[in-house]
């Protein structure tokens, strides 16, 4: 029969092609483990390695598909916000970013209000905070030794040692002790 023919027709299933957000690859040290985790990842259908550190410093995360066959990554670098100054290489396969921690900005405030009042015990006294963490040191630029009706205005210079992790919102200040 003239209406009986056969008829091939070729198709195919395009895998879904994604992309990331990677405007933000530097993050702040925090004192705990920080995890680098763009706009877009979603941990369902991606798997990543490297995305995790906790000093300063730099690091690579590799993005990947849990289902390579259906999902590939755009090779349109416009598509993921990428610094000028970032390192990114692309392709259908994995995306891999370097990404970096940076020292974190540590408040002072978070040491409390110091003791500042003294009995005379014929020992030198400067302002005392309960709580210094073991990287900060405290250095003041004069003491207290004997009883006075006045107040005596001493600084403390604050540093972070270089391991911290931490630069200080301030280095200094001035406090009255009596």
């Amino acid at each position: 029969d003239e209406n009986d023919r056969t008829r091939t027709l070729h198709w195919k299933v395009n895998p879904i092609v994604e992309t990331l957000d990677l405007s933000d690859t530097v993050l702040d040290y925090t004192g705990d483990v920080v995890t680098y985790s763009p706009s877009g990842f979603d941990p369902v259908t991606m798997l990543v390695n490297g995305n995790t550190g906790f000093s300063p410093g730099d690091y690579t995360a590799t993005f990947t598909f849990r289902d390579s066959l259906n999902y590939v990554w755009s090779t349109e670098r416009s598509e993921y916000n990428i610094p000028e100054d970032a390192s990114v290489t692309i392709n259908e396969d994995e995306v891999i970013v370097k990404w970096s921690i940076t020292r974190g900005v540590y408040d002072l405030d978070r040491l409390g209000t110091p003791t500042t009042e003294f009995v005379y015990d014929r020992e030198e006294h400067y302002p005392v905070f309960e709580n210094v963490p073991s990287w900060l040191t405290i250095i003041p630029d004069r003491t207290v030794t004997n009883a006075s009706e006045s107040t005596v205005k001493i600084t403390l210079t604050f540093s972070a040692s270089e391991d911290s992790g931490y630069v200080l919102n301030e280095t200094s200040r001035t406090y009255d002790v009596k």
